[in-house]
């Protein structure tokens, strides 16, 4: 369930598109924390939109759903986002939604029109390295007395370390100056994480993957040509995965049928999921369930 799509007034997004609970400006950086919103809302909860902005915005809980001209994702807690806001064209958020946003100039940034290209509209999972580092300083700006000049020094020092974390994690991103290969190896990586995060929705495929990566489905191809399985067969054998691993769950195969996981797991219908299951694993579901502890 989602909220309706907060759209684009005058090159802006309204003060009604999500609450702003907390805020903190640091110069050519700000730290902003953000909820779906609800009709008590004060007038001081209101929206800033940060025009021509990058956003890291990080998802805490809840899902969101982003439009854009090219693409369209749906980004669920665990997950960072990073995004020109001048390329969204309308979003609509859960009513459980919560993200820490890090919003950014784009001259803090080192990075080219194509590398920024590269950079955004990305989604990438929240599980260790870099994107971790900026969530955690953005969330102890947050939690600290800092923002709107109250100590500059102190401020400056915080936004320069958001900004140093977020060129290193850009530069990797975009493999810049590296050879088609490593571009190639960057690609696949991109795509891999995708399908871990996504093989739950039945509508992911090869083409719906490459508008997610913003490249053609040949490219995305090519980007598995050395390796024994493509990422069609790749998404497939990612639902299979999950949809065992619900099968040997007691506690969940005891509240949800077969055609439930088969599609939580991302399979379609039910005929679909059973023809995959026994081509895979040389069983059907429910023997499969019965051999592997279920009760």
């Amino acid at each position: 369930m989602y909220l309706p799509f907060a759209r684009r007034e005058d090159g802006r997004f309204p003060g009604r598109s999500v609450a702003t609970v907390e805020s903190r400006a640091l110069g050519p950086v700000s730290v902003t924390k953000t909820r779906a919103p609800v009709s008590t809302d004060p007038e001081d909860f209101a929206y800033v939109d940060p025009g021509d902005a990058v956003v890291w915005a990080f998802i805490v809980a809840g899902r969101i759903r982003v439009r854009r001209s090219s693409s369209e994702t749906v980004n669920s807690a665990g997950t960072l986002s990073v995004d020109r806001m001048q390329r969204i064209q309308e979003f609509s958020v859960s009513p459980g939604f919560e993200a820490v946003s890090v919003r950014m100039d784009r001259s803090a940034l080192h990075l080219r029109g194509s590398e920024l290209d590269a950079l955004t509209d990305g989604v990438f999972p929240l599980t260790s390295g870099v994107p971790v580092m900026i969530a955690s300083v953005a969330t102890s700006v947050l939690r600290s007395s800092l923002g709107n000049g109250r100590d500059a020094a102190s401020e400056a020092a915080a936004a320069q370390a958001l900004i140093a974390l977020a060129n290193g994690f850009a530069i990797d991103a975009t493999v810049r100056h590296v050879p088609p290969d490593a571009a190639r190896l960057a690609l696949r990586a991109r795509a891999l994480r995708h399908i871990e995060l996504y093989s739950g929705d039945p509508t992911l495929t090869v083409a719906s993957l490459a508008q997610a990566m913003q490249v053609s489905p040949r490219t995305v191809q090519k980007a598995f040509e050395q390796d024994d399985r493509g990422p069609g067969r790749l998404i497939a054998e990612a639902r299979l995965v999950r949809a065992a691993e619900m099968l040997r769950d007691d506690e969940l195969t005891e509240h949800m049928g077969l055609e439930a996981i088969g599609r939580r797991a991302g399979f379609g219908s039910a005929s679909a999921f059973s023809r995959a299951f026994r081509a895979h694993h040389g069983t059907t579901p429910s023997e499969y369930r019965e051999r592997n502890g279920a009760r």
